[in-house]
C-alpha cells in the first residue's frame, strides 16, 4: 500500500537549478501487508511509520503498544493484526464466528473501518451494510435455497437476510416478477434504510502496476 500527499516535489534540470524538468510525489508511507493487515519484515519504507498516523483499512494505528502498525484503533475496537484478532468482543457478533474474530474471518473480502462488523447487502456484494449496535440480524447460509414466488434467488452466503432494531425487523424484499431486491423492509412495507450506514467499496483499479 502506498500513501501519498497532495504535494509535489520539484525536479531541476540537470545543471540548472532554476528550471523545473518534472516533478515527483511525496510519498509518506509505502509497505506490503499480510491479508490481515500485518507489515511484512523488510518491505516497508523506511520510518515511513512516523509520518503518517493511518494504515491498513484506514484506521490509525497505535504505535506506542506493539510497535509500528502492529495495533490500530477503531470506534468499537483496538485491533492486533499479526494475529487477525480483536482485543475486545465484537458488539454485534455473527453466530458461528467467534466474538474476537476480525472482518469475519474475510480480510480480503469485507472490510470493518469501525470495528461493529460489516455485512454484504443481499443483491449487491460491493455494497457494505453497517448495523445499529443493539441490532440483532440473520444471514443467508451456505447450500440453501430460497425462493421468491416460487422462484430461486440470486444470493450467497453471509449476506445480510434480515435485521431487528428497536422492536422492528426488516427482510430482504425482492420483486416477484424481475426478482430484482428492494432493499430491506417490514410487514408493513416500511424500509429500514435509516437502520443501516451504508459503505459502497470503489472499483477494482485495474491496469497499475505496484512497486
Amino acid at each position: 500500500m502506498l500513501t501519498v500527499t497532495d504535494k509535489r516535489e520539484p525536479v531541476p534540470v540537470s545543471g540548472n537549478p532554476s528550471v523545473i524538468a518534472s516533478y515527483k510525489a511525496d510519498v509518506m508511507t509505502a509497505a506490503d501487508y499480510s491479508p490481515f493487515g500485518m507489515t511484512l519484515p523488510g518491505r516497508a519504507y523506511n520510518n515511513h511509520w512516523q509520518k503518517y498516523r493511518y494504515g491498513f483499512n484506514g484506521q490509525e494505528a497505535d504505535h506506542e503498544v506493539n510497535g509500528p502498525y502492529n495495533s490500530y484503533n477503531a470506534e468499537f475496537w483496538q485491533y492486533e493484526p499479526r494475529v487477525g484478532r480483536r482485543w475486545n468482543v465484537d458488539p454485534k457478533p455473527t453466530v458461528g464466528i467467534s466474538p474476537y474474530a476480525a472482518f469475519n474471518n474475510s480480510p480480503i473480502y469485507n472490510s470493518d473501518p469501525y470495528g461493529d462488523t460489516i455485512l454484504p447487502a443481499a443483491g449487491n456484494d460491493l455494497i457494505r451494510l453497517v448495523l445499529p449496535t443493539n441490532a440483532t440480524f440473520e444471514t443467508y447460509k451456505a447450500e440453501a435455497t430460497y425462493q421468491v414466488g416460487g422462484k430461486n434467488v440470486s444470493v450467497k452466503p453471509g449476506q445480510l437476510r434480515s435485521f431487528s432494531a428497536n422492536g422492528k425487523t426488516f427482510q430482504a424484499r425482492w420483486d416477484t416478477n424481475s426478482l430484482d431486491f428492494l432493499g430491506y423492509k417490514d410487514d408493513a412495507g416500511n424500509s429500514g434504510s435509516q437502520y443501516l450506514t451504508t459503505i459502497a467499496e470503489e472499483p477494482e483499479i485495474t491496469g497499475v502496476e505496484w512497486i
